[in-house]
């Protein structure tokens, strides 16, 4: 046999101490990846070629049409997968009419390399319910001697994609505060809320201000309750999604009162309190996504009076978390930054009961994108902190091992080597009940990787500042988890038909179905005027609780046109 070993390895940044093949690459910047073919050869090769790809899938696991699978398959529980690629990038690393073996045998090596996409990369990530995966695969073909006949060798090398310190650093530093003041009616708990960051680094604390102004009059102030909610939720073929449910909340906080009157006639002083919400690294996963698979977290508050056990208010929150820095900040300079985040270590980010392979870990996964949710601080005197316990950082680990072997095992199969997820139907705001008390904030996922520039604009001097942005939660902007703010300026029927094709899909639904809104010229005047069989049947809307969204504020639309 003419080739005696036959191997790729990565090169310069892109090999980790391990061995393991990685890439810090997408949201919006620049990266290359760059590897190498190593051939120990004992006779001359005719036509040798070799062919390099690099693929992007993305996998989601199913006990049934409709429910997830809880662990890995096996010959007593088989499971079906979803697959879609995602990445597909081609490159002939070699094309010659013959190849010789050099003098002293040593390997023949060489080099090639991927200009990687600057967007649609989301993180490696690895559960027994679905994968991000990437992969080099290189095929040889050659042929020997007089032979005629083509021999080939094919390798599969996994790759495990970040995020960069770059995106982590620009995202931290673009302005992301909350401030929301509730309706000061009769029969609702009268409050302001602000939270100064909406983005966050895992292993940190969100921090959340509270001021109960009054509550409803022969009311009083029983309990506050406020958790942080990891959700990662999987689609399957039929776009229906199921979601994850983790065991506990990643932090909760229940404060009790001695049935406080606050507010009003006889009441007492306004309620000033700040919590802290640790972002336990035990189970919180990095905010991110992707084509079947998407991670998010919620802050959810809620505020229960003494004539009801159902909660006066309820509001969710989406927060970014994103996996700690790789380096020091000061190393990583983009002209960016108006000031310097907090500098964290590396840290093994899904060394976890829920994220735990036993060979290859995403050790740095993160969120697609961030961008400037609103703001407008209030100046309010704080109590003593109270905070949800914290739990120790886990220590490091090395956590990937090269496969030796060409062909790729399933990773499923070796993603949980603890206890599994347990799941839930899917729900509007993730496995919580909502209840008709108070509303619930709208949220909707972004587009797919917006790049990073998109988030910052330059002046006339070439300097380059964070765009900032407004939102009002009572009504009128919508606040994507991507943390981009879209206000929609103007009466509903002046909105034209890329305004119309926003909306659909800062209310929740898909790109293609906004591109069906776009195809149809539907513009604010025609929107107004669909029916719900317009939605379903001319317009592809599917999903229930998106059409039925849709539904609601174009009523509300109809009403404020009247």
């Amino acid at each position: 046999m003419s080739v005696q070993k036959f191997r790729v390895v990565g090169r310069g940044e892109n090999l980790s101490a391990n061995g393991a093949i990685i890439a810090y690459a997408g949201w919006g910047a620049d990266a290359t990846l760059e590897a190498q073919v190593e051939l120990e050869i004992s006779d001359k090769l005719r036509s040798p070629r070799i062919q390099a790809e690099f693929r992007g899938i993305t996998q989601t696991y199913w006990e049934s049409l409709h429910r997830l699978a809880s662990r890995p398959a096996s010959e007593t529980y088989p499971v079906n997968n979803v697959i879609k690629v995602f990445q597909h990038l081609v490159n002939v690393v070699y094309d010659s009419p013959s190849l010789v073996p050099n003098p002293n045998r040593s390997p023949i090596v060489i080099p090639f390399r991927f200009a990687l996409p600057r967007r649609h990369l989301p993180p490696s990530f690895y559960s027994v319910s679905g994968v991000i995966d990437y992969f080099i695969k290189v095929t040889l073909t050659y042929s020997e001697g007089f032979s005629l006949l083509k021999k080939t060798k094919e390798l599969v090398i996994p790759v495990q994609i970040f995020m960069p310190d770059s995106a982590k650093l620009q995202m931290i530093a673009t302005p992301n505060q909350l401030t929301h003041e509730g309706n000061d009616v009769a029969d609702r708990i009268y409050y302001t809320l602000t939270i100064p960051k909406l983005i966050v680094y895992i292993g940190d604390a969100v921090e959340v201000n509270l001021v109960i102004l009054s509550t409803p009059v022969g009311t009083r102030l029983r309990k506050i309750h406020i958790t942080l909610n990891p959700i990662v939720a999987y689609q399957n073929n039929d776009r229906v999604a199921n979601r994850a449910t983790f065991p506990r909340p990643m932090a909760e906080i229940v404060q009790g009162f001695d049935l406080l009157p606050i507010g009003n006639d006889g009441g007492a002083e306004p309620l000033r309190q700040q919590y802290f919400l640790d972002v336990d690294a035990e189970i919180a996963p990095c905010t991110f996504e992707s084509p079947l698979i998407s991670s998010k977290t919620f802050l959810r508050l809620e505020m229960t009076l003494d004539n009801s056990e159902v909660p006066n208010i309820v509001k969710e929150i989406p927060i970014i978390v994103l996996p700690r820095l790789t380096t020091d900040a000061a190393s990583v300079n983009e002209g960016i930054m108006t000031s310097s985040p907090k500098i964290h270590k590396k840290e093994n980010l899904f060394d976890t009961p829920f994220f735990q392979p036993s060979s290859l870990v995403n050790a740095d996964s993160g969120n697609g994108r961030s961008g400037s949710p609103v703001v407008a601080a209030v100046d309010i005197p704080l109590p003593p902190r109270i905070g949800s316990s914290k739990t120790s950082q886990p220590a490091p680990r090395n956590s990937y091992e090269q496969p030796s072997n060409s062909q790729t095992s399933r990773r499923a199969s070796e993603a949980i080597t603890s206890a599994p997820l347990t799941f839930s139907p899917t729900l509007q705001h993730g496995n919580m009940i909502p209840t008709e008390a108070d509303h619930i904030l709208d949220f909707v996922p972004p587009p797919d990787y917006t790049p990073l520039s998109e988030f910052v604009k330059e002046d006339d001097h070439g300097s380059v500042t964070p765009k900032t942005s407004r939102i009002d939660l009572n009504g009128g902007g919508s606040l994507r988890s991507g943390g981009q703010i879209v206000v929609l300026e103007g009466s509903h029927d002046s909105w034209g038909v890329e305004q119309v094709a926003q909306w659909v899909l800062d209310i929740g639904g898909t790109q293609d179905v906004a591109d069906r809104f776009v195809e149809n010229a539907i513009d604010g005047t025609v929107l107004i005027s669909l029916s719900p069989d317009d939605l379903k049947n001319e317009l592809g809307v599917k999903q229930l609780g998106i059409r039925k969204k849709m539904e609601l504020a174009i009523a509300k639309m109809k009403e404020t046109e009247e």
